[in-house]
């Protein structure tokens, strides 16, 4: 991912003088190339590239967080609450809880 995020930033680089919005500029430049990019003002008109920045741009909407609190589900309420009542016992690796270990935990055993 580092690397991916490294020549994202070099392909806005390259284009950030061109028209446009500078997100579709590198998506484009990513699937046309800068050239094609600095060429063509902006996005280049191939259906190819086009297609690329929008289907991109619809992905980007469904992995943004949502807006506003989402609660757990049961199951994963009742974990939290277990942690939280086991906050401050003292670890014990490889400890798993069980009374001979005095109920300590290590954090995989937890």
């Amino acid at each position: 991912i580092p690397s991916a995020a490294s020549y994202d930033c070099k392909l806005a680089s390259y284009v950030k003088d061109a028209p446009g919005d500078k997100t579709d500029n590198m998506l484009a430049a990513y699937n046309a190339g800068a050239y094609a990019v600095i060429k063509y003002g902006g996005v280049p008109p191939y259906e190819e590239t086009k297609n690329y920045v929008s289907t991109i741009r619809k992905l980007e909407q469904s992995f943004a967080a949502k807006k506003g609190r989402v609660d757990p589900s049961k199951q994963a309420a009742g974990a939290i609450y277990f942690a939280q009542q086991k906050l401050g016992t003292p670890y014990l690796w490889g400890g798993n809880g069980t009374p001979e270990q005095g109920g300590r935990f290590d954090c995989s055993g937890l």
